[in-house]
C-alpha cells in the first residue's frame, strides 16, 4: 500500500494535468449538451467555449516556441563562449611551446658554437663534449626541429 503511494507521488507530472484537463474538457462538453438550454443556445455556447480553447491552445504554443527560442539562442551564445575560450587556450599553450622551441633551439646553436671554437681553445681548456655539432643537427632534424 505504502508502495503504491510512493508511485502515484512520483508519477509523471505532465501525464496527471494532461489527464485533468482532458477530463476537465469532457466534462465541459458533457455539462453543455444536458444543460436545459435550446439549441442554438447551446451550438453558440460551444461554438465560444471551443473558440476560447483555441485561443488559450495558441496562447500556450506561442510561449513554448519563445521559451524554445530563448533557449535556443542561449546555448548558442555558450558555444560562442566556449569556442572563444577554447581557442584563447590553444592561442597561448602555442605561444608558450613555441618560446619553449625557441630555447630549445637557442641552445642547440650554443651548443653548435662551444663544440665548433673548441678546436680554437688552448690544450688544457678543452671540455670533452660527447658529440659534434652535426649530430646535433641530425638529432634536432629527426625531432622535426631544425636549427
Amino acid at each position: 500500500m505504502a508502495e503504491e503511494c510512493v508511485q502515484i507521488k512520483t508519477g509523471n507530472f505532465s501525464s496527471l494535468v494532461k489527464g485533468l484537463l482532458i477530463g476537465g474538457l469532457v466534462g465541459a462538453g458533457v455539462a453543455l449538451l444536458s444543460a436545459p438550454r435550446t439549441g442554438m443556445e447551446t451550438r453558440e455556447m460551444i461554438r465560444d467555449k471551443s473558440m476560447e480553447i483555441k485561443d488559450r491552445a495558441m496562447e500556450t504554443a506561442e510561449e513554448a516556441r519563445r521559451r524554445a527560442e530563448d533557449v535556443t539562442r542561449k546555448g548558442v551564445d555558450r558555444a560562442s563562449e566556449l569556442k572563444e575560450r577554447g581557442q584563447v587556450l590553444v592561442s597561448d599553450q602555442k605561444n608558450r611551446l613555441d618560446s619553449i622551441v625557441e630555447g630549445i633551439r637557442e641552445g642547440a646553436r650554443t651548443y653548435t658554437e662551444l663544440n665548433s671554437s673548441e678546436e680554437m681553445r688552448p690544450e688544457g681548456d678543452r671540455t670533452e663534449i660527447p658529440s659534434t655539432g652535426e649530430e646535433n643537427r641530425r638529432e634536432l632534424d629527426d625531432q622535426g626541429m631544425s636549427v
